[in-house]
């Protein structure tokens, strides 16, 4: 047994001190490797920054904040202007004399194609919020409802001359509150 034994601790010993000489060879290359392993890290970090993207000889402009509203020039100053055509094509089939509707209002020729209103609206609203605390509102009208719309010249003694302006109005918006609107001017309404 003893011969065994000594046999097998002569063999472990060459083994290790085998494998302490490549341990030696491998830590005596280890300062190489580190070096060699920085000086890629060292290339990849560089390769992985990205390019400006405004060349260095102009001069860098700051991004909007966030949340900030950008300004737009509005030559009009919050002024809406709007169109309406209402036109038709009326026949009777009772004929009548001279192709008059008699008793109508707004449907007046019979056989033939009428433009019952076009109207231009021109406004420019207040805007409390923004401290705009005035506005107007303009409605110009033309065509056959202009003239029922007008009413009765028995209310307007003069109504030709203004025919055409169905509304003429401006408004205010007194700080009373949450805000008292006031209208003044001339108005269409559903009583007159």
């Amino acid at each position: 047994m003893k011969t065994v034994t000594v046999a097998f601790l002569l063999l472990s010993n060459s083994v290790l001190a085998q494998g302490q000489g490549d341990l030696k060879t491998e830590v005596a290359e280890l300062p190489a490797l580190v070096q060699k392993l920085q000086s890629r890290v060292e290339l990849l970090e560089a390769l992985a920054q990205p390019t400006p993207a405004i060349p260095a000889a102009l001069p860098a402009v700051a991004p909007p904040a966030p949340g900030a509203a950008t300004a737009t020039p509005d030559p009009l100053g919050g002024t809406t202007l709007s169109f309406m055509i209402d036109n038709y094509y009326g026949y009777n089939f009772n004929a009548p004399i001279g192709r008059a509707n008699l008793l109508r209002a707004y449907d007046v020729s019979s056989n033939a194609f009428s433009l019952s209103q076009a109207v231009v609206l021109l406004e420019n609203a207040p805007d409390p919020v923004h401290g705009k605390r005035w506005g107007a509102r303009l409605d110009l009208q033309f065509g056959q409802a202009t003239a029922t719309l007008r009413g009765n010249s028995a209310n307007e003694p003069r109504a030709s001359i203004y025919r055409n302006v169905f509304q003429a109005y401006g408004t205010y918006v007194a700080p009373i509150g949450t805000g008292l609107t006031v209208d003044f001017g001339k108005f269409a309404s559903s009583l007159g």
